[in-house]
């Protein structure tokens, strides 16, 4: 027998109304004794006529990610078993705040990484300021023969410890990259330096998701053999974190549309102007540094095809500013 008394199905969190909201959360809500399992809708309109995730979840909590930063969000979800399925719960919103990046350099270099012995370094870098992690990268630039002697570790203020790799890439030489959580597979090069562009590293960066970054971070390099040395030549955070939104960024492009995402640095922005505004387009590497900026004539329908030529794969921040309305969204290439 299955039960049809669902009764009125409630959500818990994100709690209606929430703000400054990450871009990957849980949705949560309680058990619904008579389930044994529940249709979830995410929309960005009360209406539900832009789902931007929809399915079946076995169990009442469910992780979404891939959120557009200042964007509000719409969510219900239905109970429901083999038999029957009940009604879907009022419909609760959210809003993602905005993505802030700082980038942070080390001044604690250059170190040398001696050729005598098995030498472990530390070198340091001081956040002054900022809030709960949402995203982390880091930049680093080690010139040492047969990089599979090494292991490097970033250890936050808090303690907590992450090895980007160790004993990678055999006998061959020198370090020049980014590593991102969205970056490539880790993947030895072809030449010097043999770990070189964004990649992901060997255990993922989002460790340190919601710690505090105010403090003194360490990179330690262990170098286990003897004979061959190097120097960590330089070293860089670029540290995210979710802030409200500024009062200008209320003011957006309701219907801007960029696709497909993710791709491979060839998508479209499309949207619907009511000026006669030029229209601007940056685009921005999780770092900060701008990689794109154009301006273009507004003709009412904006429908542009953009290409980015020789492009690393990761994630960019796409800003349109339409006169006083601006919005800024996240891309992924592959």
């Amino acid at each position: 027998l299955t039960n049809v008394n669902f009764g009125t199905q409630t959500l818990t969190s994100p709690a209606n109304n929430s703000v400054s909201q990450l871009t990957v959360l849980n949705l949560t809500w309680p058990s619904n004794t008579a389930a044994t399992s529940y249709d979830l809708q995410v929309a960005t309109d009360a209406s539900f006529s832009t789902i931007v995730f929809s399915g079946t979840v076995a169990t009442n909590t469910y992780s979404l990610s891939g959120l557009s930063d200042a964007t509000t969000y719409y969510w219900r979800v239905k109970p429901k078993n083999n038999g029957c399925e009940g009604v879907f719960s009022s419909v609760f919103n959210f809003q993602t705040g905005q993505t802030v990046c700082n980038l942070t350099n080390s001044t604690n270099v250059p170190i040398a990484i001696s050729a005598s012995g098995t030498p472990t370094i530390n070198s340091t870098l001081n956040v002054s300021s900022g809030s709960a992690i949402s995203d982390l990268n880091i930049t680093m630039n080690v010139s040492h023969s047969w990089v599979s002697d090494l292991t490097a570790t970033l250890i936050s203020p808090s303690g907590t410890q992450l090895v980007l790799f160790s004993a990678q890439c055999g006998s061959s030489d020198d370090i020049n990259v980014t590593f991102d959580d969205s970056g490539s597979a880790f993947a030895c090069g072809g030449g010097a330096p043999v770990i070189s562009g964004v990649l992901r590293p060997q255990n993922a960066l989002s460790v340190f998701n919601n710690e505090n970054p105010v403090g003194t971070w360490t990179l330690r390099i262990a170098d286990a053999f003897n004979q061959d040395g190097g120097f960590l030549n330089s070293w860089s955070l670029n540290i995210c974190s979710i802030q409200p939104l500024a009062t200008e960024l209320f003011n957006t492009i309701d219907d801007l549309k960029i696709y497909p995402n993710p791709n491979n640095g060839i998508f479209t922005i499309q949207f619907n102007s009511t000026t006669s505004n030029e229209v601007k387009v940056n685009v921005h590497d999780m770092r900060g540094r701008e990689i794109y900026s154009k301006s273009f004539q507004n003709s009412g329908l904006f429908n542009e095809l953009l290409q980015l030529n020789n492009i690393q794969s990761g994630v960019y921040l796409v800003t349109v500013q339409d006169g006083p309305r601006k919005e800024v969204k996240k891309i992924i290439i592959d």
